[in-house]
């Protein structure tokens, strides 16, 4: 379980992922499906404060060097769930990953500004995230 790039200066993470299942005996023993079946896979994930949370699922067959995702969706009381397909025999890794979403929180708070000074100062704001992330984006 990992947490995206939310760490405070003083070096503490903001999303913290809890309570991965299925797990058998903490990960001691695999967890066992066939060819075609779906692994349903929840965790729980969640930060201080009210900003928006994203968490994927990240799986790969064994032998595999890049993983693969799966967006996870809230189910209720921070709980997360997300799933993938067995498509080969043998064993397979999975993880979840959790992360500050930024722009989600912008989008949330905006909706409920009413004031124009706090629309424009909202604005402002949320072109500063699209800035950023042209910036982290690249040429490509």
């Amino acid at each position: 379980m990992t947490a995206g790039d939310d760490r405070r200066p003083e070096g503490r993470r903001r999303v913290v992922i809890e309570s991965l299942a299925p797990s058998v005996d903490c990960g001691e023993f695999p967890v066992k499906r066939i060819v075609g079946e779906r692994v349903d896979v929840e965790a729980d994930v969640f930060a201080d404060g009210h900003d928006r949370i994203a968490c994927v699922l990240k799986y790969r067959a064994a032998g595999e060097r890049a993983w693969r995702e799966a967006e996870m969706r809230p189910v209720g009381n921070d709980r997360w769930r997300g799933a993938f397909v067995v498509e080969r025999l043998g064993r397979y890794e999975y993880t979840v990953a959790g992360w500050i979403d930024r722009f989600a929180s912008w989008r949330h708070d905006f909706a409920r500004r009413e004031d124009p000074a706090d629309v424009a100062v909202a604005l402002e704001v949320g072109a500063e995230l699209v800035r950023d992330a042209a910036e982290r984006a690249g040429a490509a």
